[in-house]
């Protein structure tokens, strides 16, 4: 599989397109009924992002219709993100080296995230195992971010983790964000133990937020039981419902490096993920007389396949719940 011919393929494309009139970013009016529904939209192969499309490259089906979209932007635009990190005894299923240790693994991760990040982001910082613990409030400032950071190094592992609820928290703390795009980050090893919020009523919530959810744990065991502990927490449906997913990595006691490696790797794939994603909307017609979940299928246009290239994807939330029709 060529790399350059994929590069050297969306380049010219590009440039046609654009020589052609096609705006890279467009906008229309709505109607007094109608209503923007707006998606994060991922493109890549097993390569790496796609980027240089245009609003020619997608279309958008709404329950099967056929959609004109009216709003497409491909720019790298700042982002609210909030980070919550699993403090508890159960945080890392690995039992041949202390907690603490795993959680040094995984900060890394998280400072490697922010480093490769859009500089104006903002942020907050939300620690839970029983409780919940908030270390910094929506902030743009590096020092106060790594403050954060090492706050929660030096919080004591303790309790079991009520996940769910910390997800609840962090979907009402980004209703209030600066920026339109939201992002939940998400580190635990995903065994909640008696968040109150049933699971169905935090399904709701996020399908209504228009968030993007990402989660990682560090696992010692067999791909089984890491499965087991992901349909017992739902993490993995959460975050693909959103438009983002689910990762892992294998404590590697020999070699702890790898599981460094491994680590700082995925939340780099995560923060270049999100650099990298088209803001794509249309007009529904807001007729429906209560609350109705629509689904969204979105499908690349392409003039030609390049040579070499295959197994294009694209990630976004699995669709948007209409609002009532104003009487």
């Amino acid at each position: 599989m060529n790399f350059c011919k994929l590069i050297k393929f969306l380049a010219q494309l590009t440039a046609v397109l654009l020589f052609s009139g096609i705006l890279t970013a467009q906008t229309t009016e709505q109607t007094s009924d109608s209503q923007q529904q707006v998606f994060y939209v991922t493109a890549g192969t097993e390569n790496g992002f796609l980027t240089g499309f245009t609003a020619q490259n997608f279309s958008i089906y709404d329950e099967g219709r056929s959609q004109t979209i009216n709003m497409f932007s491909s720019e790298d635009s700042p982002m609210s993100i909030g980070i919550l990190f699993d403090t508890s005894k159960t945080s890392a299923q690995v039992n041949t080296v202390s907690v603490n240790t795993v959680k040094d693994v995984l900060l890394k991760g998280v400072k490697r995230f922010i480093e490769l990040s859009n500089p104006n982001n903002e942020y907050f910082f939300l620690s839970f195992n029983n409780s919940e613990t908030l270390h910094l409030d929506f902030s743009q400032d590096t020092k106060s971010i790594l403050k954060a950071i090492r706050e929660i190094s030096d919080v004591e592992a303790k309790g079991t983790a009520n996940i769910h609820d910390a997800i609840n928290t962090g979907v009402e703390k980004l209703s209030k964000s600066k920026y339109s795009k939201r992002v939940l980050l998400v580190i635990s090893n995903g065994i909640d133990s008696n968040s109150k919020i049933k699971i169905e009523d935090l399904n709701k919530k996020i399908n209504n937020s228009n968030l993007l959810l990402y989660t990682f744990g560090i696992y010692e065991g067999s791909f089984e039981y890491e499965k087991a502990i992901l349909i017992n927490s739902n993490l993995d449906e959460l975050a693909e419902q959103t438009g983002g997913f689910f990762r892992y990595a294998i404590w590697n006691s020999t070699f702890k490096e790898v599981t460094d490696k491994e680590t700082r790797g995925t939340f780099a794939l995560i923060a270049n993920e999100l650099r990298s994603q088209y803001k794509i909307g249309f007009i529904s017609d807001g007729k429906e007389k209560q609350p109705t979940w629509h689904d969204i299928k979105f499908k690349i246009n392409l003039p030609s396949k390049p040579k070499g290239i295959s197994n294009i994807f694209i990630r976004t939330r699995k669709g948007y719940v209409s609002s009532i029709k104003q009487q």
